[in-house]
């Protein structure tokens, strides 16, 4: 998700895992309202994302956040170019609009494996990994092409999708990587719901669930390029 129009960036999670490409400057994002009930308790307990035991509410909440925050993305750059002006845009994506994507959803699950081992040793209270969610979305390439469509100021110039390899380098297993990657875009919102102390061992923990998650399991997380030109 996205915050305000002035400071809104796109981040790829893995491109090379590590080789961010911004759109604007680094932002923190809205946490969807619709995840909320009208006493302010999560509906989407249990889950840090939309996975497999989530409401379809839970999913049209980010979904919904998604259109407000890229449509405003879109209007604000848009005021940036001239007419035929291009901007390119890369992005963690979805194969299809369900979200329940192992690709994507992994990715939240094992950081809330991650909370269960800090809870099972004191140092984190259930209660306040319950309430937490996500500031993230990866959008399905026929969201994207909508609200592109929808908001009119670009049309698309190329579309393509691919598939994010492994991280290969020789300073850090591919668990470390990711988990950096992940940090560096949930820091703020952790430390300010669970406080700083915690962040080293919640993401070497994170890192090391991700390596033996690999290591048995095939997941290829995919990436859209997208490139939009000023109408």
């Amino acid at each position: 998700m996205l915050k305000d129009a002035v400071n809104y960036v796109i981040f790829p999670i893995m491109d090379d895992l590590i080789n961010a490409i911004y759109s604007m400057a680094k932002a923190h994002a809205h946490i969807p309202p619709g995840l909320y009930d009208k006493d302010g308790k999560s509906i989407n307990k249990g889950s840090f994302y939309i996975s497999k035991s989530s409401s379809l509410q839970v999913a049209k909440a980010y979904s919904d956040q998604f259109q407000e925050d890229f449509s405003l993305f879109l209007q604000s750059r848009s005021t940036e170019l001239m007419s035929g002006g291009r901007m390119v845009l890369i992005l963690l994506g979805s194969r299809d609009r369900s979200h329940v994507d192992r690709g994507n959803s992994f990715l939240w699950e094992l950081l809330s494996q991650s909370f269960s081992s800090l809870v099972s040793e004191g140092e984190v209270k259930q209660e306040k990994v319950d309430e937490y969610n996500t500031h993230f979305y990866a959008p399905s390439r026929n969201e994207l092409e909508d609200e592109v469509k929808k908001e009119g100021s670009f049309e698309i110039e190329r579309f393509e999708m691919f598939e994010n390899e492994r991280y290969s380098g020789p300073y850090m297993s591919h668990g470390a990587a990711v988990a950096r990657a992940i940090r560096a875009i949930q820091e703020s919102l952790i430390s300010e719901h669970f406080g700083e102390k915690i962040l080293d061992k919640l993401f070497d923990n994170y890192g090391n669930l991700i390596d033996e998650e690999m290591a048995t399991d095939e997941i290829k997380p995919i990436s859209f390029s997208v490139v939009l030109k000023k109408i």
